[in-house]
């Protein structure tokens, strides 16, 4: 009899208790629709997100250097390889001797290649094509003086204007090198086209509660970039050629459709190396400011020590430690934006490897730790980065780069699931560059105007992929981007 009643009320309170879950799970479902977390337009603000000016940013100054070395290699067909008993079978052999220097500097012996051209100046001193070469091996060998006499006589003759040109831009680099103080600045502009640009879920669903809902829809858009540097080194005047540095760079990026991702970024960067017998020494600090649609989103400060030994002139190490603080700002469609401002510190150790003059291997392997207002965005990152640059000749180079990470939360965020985040990552990029100049010669022998000679052109593709053990970060993005970049230097 007292059995009955007792089971119903009990069989009751679970039966309200599930209503009233549901009614929770649905109304936050509402809610979160009505704020936009579902909207196909809205873009989550993930860590990959707020971190993309300074990876543009880092992957434009790696266009920017490749393409000045680019500028400067020298192209042509290398010939079946010349053992040096060839060489002593017939040592008067003028091209055999200069395909054989060319083939030494391909593997990186300099010094070699530059007692070989000598040789064969002794013979005949009136080869601009020999004289030329050697002026530049001595100018990467470091021998400023030497180099610039060996450019002044090759300037006095009769020159074709490609070669003219070289010996000009050398001759500037060897002014520049002189000064105490030199600066560069650089324009990019251009666009992107994004395939998921607001990161919307892969399965189109999202966790609330551990409750599946529907999710945000992929967003296809384009957006207008444009990055603008300007910097200086200062040579301290000491022997070993310790300096000091410094510079700003502005980065925008407008988007035709999703204008609450509209991007600014500005951010001031300077420090010191010290070059010791062992090892170059650099000290530096950095500071950024972002913005998001118009809105404040995040300040940052970061310091940097990067200690980088050369084991021999085509191989060198580096190990680098930073530590610096982040402050977030809420904006209009993240009003708990300020949850992530904390801390943070990262150690990286890295190699690049020069295997030829044309190719040159980078690896690295970051620690990072994230520390945040709420601990649900405080996580561990592991990243491994691999790149291979190649010069292609004709001022051509391709930049490829794979990038895995593996970042682990410290703690669930319970709003969206009980269960640790954990995210693997890969991002896989591409780039291609060329001065606009190589186009031009394969059309005409005409030049280009004054100032559009100068611009490099790049185009990249990029593919992103987050594996996510929560639905709502479980994502991938396909970007194709293309630039135009002017460079100065004085």
């Amino acid at each position: 009899m007292h059995k009955l009643p007792s089971h119903s009320s009990k069989s009751a309170s679970t039966l309200f208790s599930s209503i009233l879950r549901s009614f929770a799970v649905t109304l936050t479902a509402l809610c979160v629709c009505t704020t936009g977390l579902s909207n196909p337009g809205h873009a989550q603000t993930t860590d990959q997100f707020y971190e993309e000016p300074e990876r543009q940013i880092k992957a434009e100054k790696e266009a920017l250097k490749t393409a000045k070395e680019a500028a400067k290699k020298e192209a042509g067909d290398l010939g079946a390889p010349i053992e040096f008993k060839q060489i002593l079978a017939n040592p008067d052999n003028i091209e055999l001797n200069f395909r054989y220097a060319r083939q030494q500097v391909a593997r990186g012996d300099l010094k070699a290649a530059s007692a070989t051209l000598e040789r064969i100046l002794l013979i005949n001193p009136d080869i601009p094509e020999v004289r030329l070469f050697y002026a530049i091996v001595l100018f990467r060998l470091d021998n400023i003086n030497e180099a610039e006499a060996e450019l002044d006589k090759v300037a006095k003759l009769d020159l074709p204007a490609d070669v003219r040109s070289q010996v000009d831009g050398f001759l500037a680099d060897i002014g520049r090198r002189r000064q105490t103080t030199r600066y560069t600045a650089s324009i990019s502009m251009g666009f992107h086209s994004d395939t998921n640009r607001n990161a919307a879920p892969s399965s189109k669903t999202q966790l609330i509660f551990d409750n599946v809902i529907t999710g945000a829809t992929p967003h296809k858009d384009t957006g207008i970039l444009s990055i603008g540097n300007v910097s200086f080194v200062h040579d301290l005047g000491f022997q070993d050629r310790h300096e000091i540095f410094g510079s700003f760079t502005f980065y925008q990026d407008r988007q035709r459709d999703l204008k609450n991702l509209d991007i600014q970024s500005f951010s001031v960067y300077a420090g010191g190396t010290y070059k010791a017998p062992w090892a170059d020494i650099t000290l530096s600090a950095s500071g950024s400011h972002m913005r998001l649609s118009g809105h404040t989103y995040l300040r940052q400060l970061t310091g940097t020590l990067k200690v980088e030994h050369e084991v021999n002139p085509r191989f060198r190490i580096y190990l680098q430690g930073q530590n610096g603080y982040q402050k977030f700002e809420p904006v209009t469609d993240n009003q708990t934006a300020w949850y992530r401002k904390g801390p943070f510190w990262n150690v990286t150790g890295g190699l690049n490897w020069a295997m030829t003059p044309s190719q040159q291997v980078a690896l690295s392997f970051t620690h990072q730790r994230k520390f945040a207002s709420k601990n649900y965005y405080g996580y561990r990152r592991y990243e491994i980065d691999a790149g291979h640059t190649l010069l292609l000749g004709s001022g051509q180079f391709l930049i490829t780069s794979l990038v895995l990470g593996l970042d682990t939360y410290q703690q669930p965020d319970t709003f969206i699931s009980n269960t640790f985040r954990v995210d693997r990552n890969l991002r896989a990029r591409i780039t291609y560059g060329a001065p606009l100049s190589f186009f031009n010669g394969l059309i005409t022998d005409k030049p280009l105007p004054l100032g559009i000679g100068g611009l490099v052109w790049t185009v990249t593709g990029e593919h992103y992929r987050s594996i996510s053990n929560i639905k709502n970060y479980d994502y991938k993005n396909q970007k194709v981007q293309t630039l135009l970049t002017k460079t100065w230097r004085f």
